[in-house]
């Protein structure tokens, strides 16, 4: 009874906003959506007026009935940017018109051919990596989504904000446009709104060496991974065949991790010859983790698990205290007694006993921030000169805008210092890059955070 109940109000809340049952007391938005660089209609775009959700018809044209009162309108389609969220203020029987204009995301598209002899290179994808000049220094970043035709030699790189972009060809050969073995030595090509057509990469054969060998419990997969700036980075994933042998036929000069499904990693440098002899052994399953929680004198059994701190395999693990009474905050974790300095542990081997100390007198911070982007809260601790040997692991998820005002919040926090900062612009795409966040978090303020108090920060 209780899903054909839940069903019929689903039901009922679509056919409203649709249009298609129309109540008293109501206020009409309408209007139509168009690509910005053809003009012409979109069908199948998504309005989101609060939780009321249509699509658009194959005019581009949509219409919702909503209750009075204020709120937020945007519209989405994939292969567009999405609109920008706009405040309505609806009264009963009153109509609206809101129309939108979605500009497509610039691609990149064009051929591969051999330098030698002209002929298309099949099956090769093209990466574009963003360069990103911020405290001094430059920073690479994955961007964009690539396809390839693997008859024809093309290529097509999609989802592109403007902006200058690194291009990586990879499966096929390693290299950089224009057929360069280092990204620092690569050209960034400029990408406008109108995206780039036509382009042609000519690769040249180089001595690129194979990698393989045998995969412990057999038919698994097998990524070729590499760290730029750190994070890891899936060049390229093979599966091994039931007996556990698996090649990469081509592979550049460098150091990667070999990583399987079932566990395994190994460091391979690749230099002047093959690697034909690797063994992969599957990593042990580890036990349960052993967990407690400790408050007000008593401890208590809790449920965990640890999620990797970054982007990088093998590397640090965050504990994470699982159904946290709401609430409380995490003070301290223990493992096997022993305070983590940096709250991210390496496993190697057995699996600690770990301790979460919590508490319910937490503290607040808000603030604001001035333009778009991320505010990101980092617990620290002192000397802080120590602290940026470890891992800056922000404690507390990134909040994308600050909100429709620009206001954020990070309520339930245990006392402590923390650094509070914001990322804004191409800082955005950086949010996962621990070196930078390091760097970044190294030149904020630092803001004390007590119990029952609110620290309130701005930020530009």
């Amino acid at each position: 009874m209780v899903n054909v109940i839940t069903s019929v109000a689903v039901c009922c809340a679509w056919l409203s906003a649709t249009g298609l049952a129309r109540t008293q007391g109501t206020a009409e938005v309408s209007g139509i959506v168009t690509d910005a660089a053809t003009h012409l209609p979109i069908e199948g775009a998504l309005i989101n007026v609060g939780p009321a959700v249509i699509r658009t018809d194959s005019s581009g044209a949509y219409e919702l009935h909503l209750a009075p009162g204020r709120a937020f309108i945007s519209a989405s389609r994939g292969g567009y940017r999405n609109s920008e969220r706009s405040a309505l203020e609806l009264s009963e029987g009153g109509t609206l018109r809101r129309d939108f204009e979605l500009r497509p995301w610039p691609r990149v598209a064009g051929t591969i051919t051999d330098a030698d002899t002209g002929q298309p290179v099949k099956g090769c994808l093209v990466f574009a990596m963003r360069r990103i000049s911020a405290l001094g220094e430059l920073w690479y970043a994955s961007a964009g989504i690539p396809t390839a035709d693997a008859r024809y030699g093309t290529f097509e790189t999609v989802g592109l904000e403007p902006g200058e972009y690194i291009l990586e060809i990879d499966d096929c050969a390693w290299s950089y446009y224009p057929g360069v073995s280092h990204i620092e030595m690569a050209a960034p090509i400029a990408v406008t709104d109108a995206g780039i057509r036509g382009l042609n990469i000519k690769l040249k054969r180089s001595n690129a060496r194979r990698i393989s060998g045998v995969a412990e419990r057999g038919a698994v997969d097998v990524r070729l991974v590499r760290h730029v700036e750190d994070v890891a980075q899936t060049l390229v994933q093979v599966r091994a065949d039931a007996s556990g042998h698996f090649e990469f036929p081509s592979v550049p000069v460098g150091e990667f991790y070999l990583v399987t499904s079932a566990g395994a990693h190994q460091v391979v440098e690749v230099t002047d010859r093959d690697l034909t002899d690797i063994q992969l052994r599957a990593r042990p399953a580890l036990p349960p983790l052993r967990a407690t929680m400790f408050r007000d004198g008593t401890e208590v059994p809790a449920q965990a698990e640890l999620v990797p701190v970054f982007d990088r395999e093998p590397g640090p693990m965050w504990p994470k205290l699982n159904a946290l009474p709401p609430g409380l905050a995490v003070a301290s974790i223990l493992a096997n007694n022993i305070a983590l300095p940096n709250g991210s542990i390496m496993i190697d081997g057995a699996v600690p006993q770990l301790t979460f100390v919590v508490t319910s007198k937490t503290g607040l911070i808000t603030g604001t921030i001035a333009a778009k982007g991320a505010v990101v809260v980092v617990a620290i601790a002192e000397p802080f000169s120590q602290y940026l040997d470890q891992y800056a692991m922000p404690r507390t998820n990134p909040v994308f805008n600050g909100g429709e005002s620009g206001e954020f919040s990070f309520p339930n926090l245990a006392p402590g210092r923390y650094r509070v900062f914001a990322l804004t612009g191409d800082e955005v795409i950086l949010v996962r890059n621990e070196a930078f966040l390091r760097k970044k978090a190294s030149l904020a303020e630092s803001v004390d955070v007590t119990a029952g108090a609110t620290a309130h920060v701005e930020l530009k």
